[in-house]
């Protein structure tokens, strides 16, 4: 409650005493103005825990619900088979066994030297500590935007680079109003500086508690935001903890109901104590236990005054698949992966369905898979094109761009797809670079491989030709037909149901 509702309250109650009249006028005009407001503006108990007031991004989080988001999305990481299952199957289908860069520019000679001296690089091992390849930091870097929600690229002076995850980014002891949660700003937002720390367990008892600063020109940061005042990047997996935890326990819930429909487990019910004897014996300890009441295949006579009731839990088997089902595709939506690929589950599917669910999945693939390529491929290949030009190794170009070949679409039916390329080509709908994109090639490779089969084609045809006198066309060399054939895609129509996979 405002400043100013706290006004209007007070004079409500004044006028309640001294002008009972004005007073339900005043009523009855906020009572108008409240119907022709939003519903979402009012309290209730769906939004009893929501903070209002006019704050930016940056006031949603602190340093310690960051650790925290962090830490809980780290541990779903770890021991959690379902969120496992979201990182790894959005890192296939987004980078697959690696990025393939491109670099092009008017100049073909130094398009395949600069792309050979950074694959060298990449492949190599391009991270100061020495451990992995560039093909691996790129999956770890993209699984830290989602589990970590930001990370930090530090570009050495000595060509190299150092990863430094989101926990390390911490506020100096000392930190001025323009440091957010260890990123200085400046007086528009724009960032400034890093404030960086070691891990806890890696810092010397002896030694003082201090930061080191990365200029921004020097770091390349990555963060998930969802809002334009948002400086540090969230977990992914935020919205959906909650369906995690439901999914664990409702499977442990599961679990043990099962282990106790498997083993008979009863309970005797005494009820005349002193009239019961009962029989003991020893343990491997030499502890004296009851016996067991029950053996595989036995009749057991009871004493007076004794029953035998079966302990059980309420069956859950039958909901256990539909429930967990449910849960996992609301766990994907925010990573934009659809159940039937988390799952590697088509049999709920037919043909249409499952190519629907496909093509809306792979374009949030391409949007993501630019978007990686673009905020962290680009700037570490430009600042490595940059040291070599101006240590001679490189000649200089005027310009250049940095492209990549983009993840393959998962097809169902080659044929089909096939069939469907050519005639939005033929119709006009689409073009030969945007099937290569949706294939995982390309478009520009592809025609240069093309270029370099026909010329070697062309000269293989000749050859033949002269030595033999036999009648050989390039394209029997390569294996095509000199007319395209339309015919090999005409299939009879077949009722859909047919493609059910159900």
């Amino acid at each position: 409650m405002g400043i100013s509702d706290k006004l209007a309250g007070f004079a409500d109650s004044y006028y309640k005493i001294t002008d009972p009249q004005k007073y339900k006028l005043r009523l009855g005009e906020r009572q108008l103005a409240s119907n022709l407001g939003y519903r979402a503006t009012k309290n209730n108990r769906l939004r009893s825990n929501i903070r209002f007031g006019n704050k930016s991004a940056d006031e949603h989080t602190n340093e310690a619900e960051l650790d925290t988001l962090r830490d809980a999305a780290r541990a779903l990481d770890r021991d959690n088979i379902y969120a496992k299952a979201i990182l790894d199957r959005l890192g296939e289908a987004i980078l697959g066994q690696g990025v393939e860069i491109q670099i092009q520019s008017p100049n073909k000679n130094w398009n395949k030297k600069a792309t050979k001296m950074f694959n060298d690089f990449w492949n190599d091992s391009p991270d100061i500590r020495g451990i992995f390849t560039g093909k691996e930091i790129e999956k770890l870097v993209f699984r830290a935007i989602d589990v970590d929600g930001d990370i930090l690229i530090n570009k050495l002076n000595n060509g190299k680079i150092q990863i430094i995850e989101a926990d390390r980014i911490r506020d100096p002891r000392k930190a001025s109003k323009n440091v957010e949660k260890g990123i200085e700003l400046d007086r528009f937002g724009a960032i400034k500086k890093f404030h960086i720390y070691e891990h806890e367990d890696r810092i010397n008892s002896r030694s003082k508690h201090e930061s080191t600063t990365i200029n921004a020109e020097d770091a390349i940061f990555l963060a998930n935001r969802a809002r334009l005042s948002q400086t540090r990047g969230v977990p992914r997996f935020a919205p959906a903890f909650d369906l995690f935890e439901d999914m664990d326990a409702f499977t442990e819930a599961s679990i043990i109901q099962q282990k106790m429909a498997a083993n008979h487990v009863m309970a005797v019910t005494k009820h005349d104590h002193e009239s019961i004897h009962t029989t003991t014996e020893e343990d491997s300890e030499g502890n004296e236990r009851e016996q067991e009441i029950t053996a595989p295949g036995s009749v057991v006579y009871l004493e007076a005054g004794e029953d035998v009731k079966m302990l059980g839990a309420s069956q859950t088997g039958q909901q256990y698949s539909p429930f967990i089902t449910q849960l996992l595709r609301f766990s994907g939506l925010p990573f934009g992966l659809p159940l039937e690929i988390l799952s590697l589950d088509f049999s709920k599917t037919n043909y249409s369905s499952a190519r629907a669910s496909l093509l809306t999945a792979h374009k949030g693939f391409l949007m993501r898979h630019k978007k990686f390529v673009r905020e962290f491929l680009e700037p570490v290949i430009r600042w490595k094109i940059e040291m070599w030009v101006k240590s001679g190794e490189l000649g200089e170009v005027k310009s250049y761009s940095v492209s990549s070949t983009p993840p393959k679409m998962i097809v169902l039916d080659p044929v089909k797809e096939t069939k469907a390329d050519i005639e939005r080509i033929q119709s006009g709908l689409s073009s030969n670079r945007e099937v290569c994109n949706t294939n995982g090639t390309s478009w520009s490779e592809t025609l240069d491989y093309k270029e370099e089969e026909i010329l070697k084609a062309i000269k293989i045809a000749e050859n033949v030709v002269k030595k033999t006198g036999a009648k050989v066309d390039w394209r029997d060399i390569l294996g095509q037909a000199k007319t395209f054939n339309e015919a090999i895609f005409r299939e009879e129509e077949v009722d859909d149901s047919e493609n059910d996979t159900e």
